[in-house]
């Protein structure tokens, strides 16, 4: 990412933003509210056009060439996005892996996983309406884990999280 840009309504919200990230590395980007944390993800994810700058993910340029990245990318919102309320944690998990794309026997294989590496195998069958914000966290977490995305942006990622299921998660990504 090189140079970033954006303007809105006049009001520059972005002036030159640059860094670069590397296979395997953890970066965070911290900044106060109204900083452009926001809208530079935005631009990464080809959702917003930078007025000026250039952004490269998985050595393709975006926006130009987002669709050859865009099923290896994953993204957690900070507030939860799941589409079926009144479904099970494992039902809503097998419904993503299908829309990705994978088969039965791998939709099995990395639910199974998931679910006894984030921690969330005693809430499986529960109803997602009925989890409690962290492990609806998790499970936002895990929807964008199972397609195995080569980028994972996370925004706000430990937020309701207790110490103990954070530490969990984070030794978890650190693999």
């Amino acid at each position: 990412m090189q140079g970033l840009v954006k303007r809105y309504h006049g009001v520059e919200v972005l002036r030159g933003i640059s860094f670069d990230v590397r296979c395997g590395e953890f970066v965070g980007y911290l900044g106060p509210n109204g900083a452009g944390k926001s809208t530079t993800i935005k631009i990464m994810l080809g959702l917003v056009r930078a007025d000026v700058g250039y952004v490269e993910i998985l050595g393709h340029a975006v926006p130009n060439e987002l669709n050859l990245v865009r099923s290896r990318i994953g993204y957690v919102q900070q507030m939860l996005t799941v589409l079926e309320q009144s479904a099970t944690v494992e039902k809503c998990l097998d419904l993503y892996g299908f829309l990705w794309g994978l088969s039965r026997s791998e939709r099995r294989r990395r639910i199974t996983s998931l679910l006894r590496e984030l921690g969330l195998e005693g809430v499986s069958r529960r109803v997602i309406q009925s989890l409690s914000p962290g492990y609806c966290r998790l499970l936002q977490i895990a929807l964008e884990l199972l397609h195995e995305p080569d980028l994972l942006i996370l925004d706000e990622p430990t937020t309701g999280l207790d110490p103990a299921i954070r530490r969990r998660l984070l030794t978890y990504l650190a693999k």
